[in-house]
Formats: C-alpha cells, sequence, structure tokens
C-alpha cells in the first residue's frame, strides 16, 4: 500500500521493517504501544474487581503525601429571633491521607522469541502485563484492608461497628443486628450519622448466603415440629447488596483473612472505609515499547501505573466476626 514490497517467507526475518512499512513512516515503538495498550486493557479486566465497590476513588497530581478532607457542621440551627439576626455557624473538617507510588514492570521480548512465537507473544506479554497490573493492586488494597481490619472495627467498638459472638455469622438475624449498629453510629457532634447501609462484602463461603439475603422474599422458619405462626418475609430482600471477595479469606495475602468474616459498608460514594488514588487520575496502566539495548535483539516493553492506597473512614461500615 505504501510501495514497500515483501514476500511471506521473508515477515520472519524482517517482521519490524514489514511493520513500520504498514504504518508508513511512523515509529514502530509507537505502534506496538498503541496495539499492546489494547491488550494490556484486557489482562487488567480479567481480575477481581471488587475493590472498587467498596473504594473511594480519588486524583493526585503528584506522589506527596496529600490530606483529603470531608467537611461537617458543627451543632444544630438556632431559633431565629424577631430581630431576624442569624448567628454564625462553625464547620469543622474529617481528615484522610493518601499517596501515589509507582508499581510497574519491564519485560523484554527477544528476537528469537518474536520469530518462534510469530509474533503471538506481542498480544500475550501485554495481556499479562495488565492482569499483573490488576492483582498488584488488588493484592495491596486487600493486604491494607485486612491488615486494618482491628483498627476500622475494633473489639472495643462493640455494639458500635463491631460484634461477635455465636449468633454472628450471616443470616438474616445477625444482618438485622448490623443494620441496626449502622444506623445508631454517630458523627464526630455525636448526631446520628445519616448514611444509609448499602452493601454486604462476603467471602466465597458467604456468597450463597449474601445473595438469598438479597433475592429472596421469603424466609422458611417453621417446619413439622412447630405450630407456632411467625412472620416469614425477608424484609431485607433487595437492600443490601452483596459484594464478594476471595481476598478476604485468603491468608496468603494477609494473616487476618477469614472466611466467616462479614461487613455491611456504606456506598462509597455517600462514605467509603477505604480510598485509592490515582496520579492524574490515570487507572490504567501505561504501556511503552522500545528496542532492546544495542548489544541485545529484540523489543523491551515496559508497564507502569501510579496509585495508592489507604484507610478512609471507619464509619462507613460495620463488621461481624461472624463467629464467637
Amino acid at each position: 500500500r505504501n510501495g514497500h514490497h515483501f514476500s511471506a517467507g521473508r515477515f520472519r526475518s524482517q517482521h519490524r521493517q514489514i511493520l513500520q512499512a504498514a504504518f508508513s513512516a511512523a515509529d514502530v515503538g509507537g505502534i506496538l504501544s498503541n496495539v499492546q495498550a489494547k491488550f494490556l486493557l484486557n489482562g487488567w479486566n480479567s481480575v477481581e474487581p471488587t475493590w472498587e465497590t467498596i473504594a473511594a476513588i480519588g486524583n493526585v497530581n503528584n506522589f506527596k503525601e496529600t490530606s483529603f478532607y470531608r467537611l461537617t457542621s458543627a451543632g444544630t440551627w438556632d431559633e431565629v429571633g424577631p430581630t431576624g439576626e442569624l448567628k454564625h455557624g462553625k464547620l469543622g473538617e474529617d481528615s484522610y491521607t493518601n499517596r501515589a507510588k509507582t508499581y510497574g514492570e519491564l519485560i523484554a521480548l527477544t528476537r528469537q522469541m518474536q520469530i518462534d512465537d510469530d509474533l503471538n507473544a506481542l498480544s500475550d506479554m501485554p495481556r499479562m502485563l495488565g492482569r499483573k497490573a490488576a492483582l498488584t493492586l488488588a493484592k495491596v488494597f486487600w493486604a491494607k484492608f485486612l491488615a486494618s481490619k482491628a483498627a476500622l472495627f475494633p473489639v472495643t467498638n462493640e455494639k458500635f461497628n463491631y460484634f461477635d459472638g455465636a449468633s454472628s455469622a450471616l443470616s438474616s438475624t445477625s444482618l438485622s443486628t448490623a443494620v441496626q449498629m449502622f444506623r445508631e453510629q454517630k458523627d464526630s457532634e455525636g448526631n446520628p450519622l445519616g448514611v444509609e447501609p448499602a452493601i454486604l462484602l462476603v467471602s466465597p463461603s458467604n456468597e450463597a448466603t449474601a445473595d438469598e439475603l438479597y433475592t429472596s422474599r421469603n424466609i422458611n422458619t417453621g417446619g413439622a415440629a412447630t405450630s407456632t405462626k411467625v412472620p416469614n418475609n425477608n424484609t431485607h430482600a433487595g437492600k443490601y447488596k452483596p459484594a464478594v471477595s476471595s481476598y478476604l479469606s485468603n491468608t496468603s495475602i494477609h494473616a487476618a483473612a477469614d472466611a466467616v468474616n462479614w461487613f455491611l459498608l456504606a456506598d462509597p460514594l455517600d462514605l467509603a472505609v477505604m480510598q485509592v488514588v490515582f496520579l492524574d487520575g490515570r487507572r490504567n496502566p501505561t504501556v511503552e515499547t522500545a528496542e532492546a539495548d544495542f548489544g541485545t535483539l529484540g523489543i523491551q516493553t515496559r508497564a507502569y501505573s501510579d496509585w495508592g492506597v489507604n484507610t478512609h473512614e471507619h464509619r462507613a461500615g460495620v463488621m461481624s466476626k461472624g463467629k464467637a
């Protein structure tokens, strides 16, 4: 098309020239980077995305520790007297910190690998890098969450945002307890928090129960052994959307992982227990391709992303230990 002629038999020995000719005089490294970015995104999307369900997303413009603030209003209004004078109110703030760090990897694709693999590696490699990028973020996020359970939901906060005991295993009854505890939480001024519970975060072992509580309209409450009439409507149906993460029970991520722990959380748009920040708001990894060093025949591909994870607001959830 651009006046260059190559035979199929020369593809193995002149694949870079053919690729470059196909795109006129463009830089083949840039061409490959654009193509590989699409495959990298496929890999990125192949990892469990549950952290996005419960985390607030923030943007930062540098790698310094950044403070985030949530304004609060102290006190309540006073009655306006006959003079019509309004009294000055006071504003407070809750602050949180986070910072972005860089994560990445470089992989070299040798000339022999390119020829032997018929360039399939040009799609396999970025897909692998994308998956590793998403896995890294997920592992760092959940390791931080698990390590922070004792701070976000301390045992000393029992009857506030933590409870345990034999009756704390996930059920309609224990979920009712969690809902009550969530609604009875107070802000820093002692006023009702005013945030609705919205997400039921569980490990795979509680997934079926969570789904039943969300979708089932009725609960069987008796059998042949009893004639007592009791209500059997599931009052939780359709209210608290299940979010399932296998990381909650994965002790290789953190020793604090426990399959029976479960959490009732707010919508992160209202209030979030965790926050993830991205440098300049860029969520997807960057992929770049260039020639290998002069002494090496091949192509080098690197991928990197800039983000940070930290705890946010402990009032955004209630934790059940799920056991005594």
